[in-house]
């Protein structure tokens, strides 16, 4: 576990920017190094962040000391942030090891939750008043799509109902049955719906004594990010982020960008959220936190001395994909209507109604119906992106997976750890 941290945060370390930084200030044997706990900004984080904080020592011969060392209290908004070795505010600085320890011992259970495996094995069944057919079952096991015994409509999934209906005739004609009525398909149709709500797989917490599986939830997030990372690149080369070059490879590469924005952005704030609470997940990632963060900075927008905003991100990333996509409406601004004094005729406000009946204090006027019709247009915000977005985009995608792969290589470790 100790080296696991160690090289993590020899990855910040290595970083051009860390470096540039190194280079600006005036170091003194003894002096500390302070790694920021968070790097993005909290936007929609409930949690707070952890008062725990990776240090680093300048060392006398010029380079940094190879293990972490744990400090509490620091107050840093940067990235970094050195404390002079003759400071008085220098915060007392505990070794990995024991920090390790503690860490460990607050782990908990439910931290794994993203190493355990989703079994899709759940029966779920409906009851059908029918002379013909009597339920609907849905068995995920099921080796093929539908099946039909006994007066019993089994389904592997839900979602296709056309071959339900194709196997409810098939099922009809080899019984030499007619075509079934309204009322039933009605009934079919409710029976589907309910079987729908309720259909849901489990999600086993991986056993400290057992190896994590290799199907959990993160191999399978990653797994997903992987390829629709390949097909974002595909479609990149094909139109080199230009409309103009290639619309289909274009159109197809902003919607890779928008679903991988809004899936990775979310798991982000959670794993945010599990590095406050268990800092130890962030010790063994940082250097792979640290790598995203900068590859959010890099790309080109105005470069901000900053955290890299996840919700600007994702905003800039939306409004790109309206500005394809959402051209229905000629119109790009509000739309301020010059009423004449006539227009608007018949007025009367109404207050001071019964409570029980307060929606009735309105202003009312002829032709308010369709005032309020009109108001319900609406057009999206739409941003053109700078040259080079789309190629650097790539880069965040890349760093978003890796981080995530650490993150289960990290959960798989501490499982391991935690079963000792």
């Amino acid at each position: 576990m100790k080296h696991i941290i160690e090289s993590s945060v020899g990855e910040v370390r290595d970083h051009p920017t860390f470096r540039a930084w190194e280079r600006e200030q005036s170091w003194t044997e003894g002096d500390l190094v302070a790694v920021n706990n968070s790097f993005m900004f909290r936007t929609n984080v409930g949690t707070i962040k952890s008062h725990k904080f990776l240090t680093v020592t300048f060392g006398g011969d010029g380079s940094f000391a190879a293990e972490p060392t744990v400090a509490e209290g620091i107050r840093i908004n940067s990235d970094f942030k050195r404390i002079p070795s003759k400071s008085k505010r220098k915060p007392v600085c505990e070794s990995l090891e024991p920090s390790i320890r503690e860490e460990l011992k607050k782990l908990g259970r439910l931290v794994f939750l993203l190493s355990g495996s989703v079994e899709d094995t759940e029966r779920v069944e409906e009851v059908i008043e029918d002379n013909v057919f009597t339920g609907v079952v849905l068995e995920p096991q099921l080796e093929s799509d539908v099946a039909i015994q006994d007066g019993t409509i089994r389904l592997r999934e839900i979602g296709n109902e056309e071959r339900v209906w194709e196997a409810v005739r098939t099922d009809l004609i080899r019984r030499s049955l007619p075509e079934p009525t309204d009322e039933f398909k009605q009934k079919l149709a409710t029976a589907l719906e309910s079987i729908a709500s309720r259909a849901h797989a489990l999600l086993r917490l991986p056993i400290p004594t057992q190896r994590a599986p290799r199907n959990s939830v993160l191999d399978s997030i990653v797994a997903i990010l992987n390829e629709e990372k390949e097909g974002y690149e595909e479609s990149l080369s094909s139109c080199r982020g230009e409309q103009a070059r290639n619309r289909e490879s274009y159109n197809n590469m902003l919607r890779i960008a928008y679903n991988f924005a809004g899936d990775a952005i979310t798991f982000l704030r959670l794993l945010v959220s599990i590095c406050d609470l268990k800092p130890i997940v962030l010790w063994c990632t940082i250097g792979k936190q640290y790598n995203l963060s900068e590859a959010f900075r890099s790309l080109p927008w105005t470069r901000s001395r900053y955290k890299p905003s996840l919700a600007s991100y994702e905003s800039i990333i939306a409004d790109a994909r309206n500005r394809a996509f959402h051209r229905l409406f000629p119109f790009t601004k509000p739309i301020d209507v010059l009423l004449p004094g006539s227009a608007l005729s018949d007025l009367r406000l109404r207050i001071f109604s019964e409570y029980s009946r307060r929606k009735e204090n309105d202003l009312t006027y002829q032709d308010k119906e369709m005032v309020d019709l009109l108001k319900e247009f609406t057009i999206t915000r739409e941003r053109s992106v700078p040259t080079g977005f789309w190629v650097h985009n790539l880069r965040v995608m890349n760093s978003a997976i890796e981080l995530f792969s650490s993150v289960n290589n990290t959960l798989r470790l501490l499982l391991a750890h935690a079963s000792e």
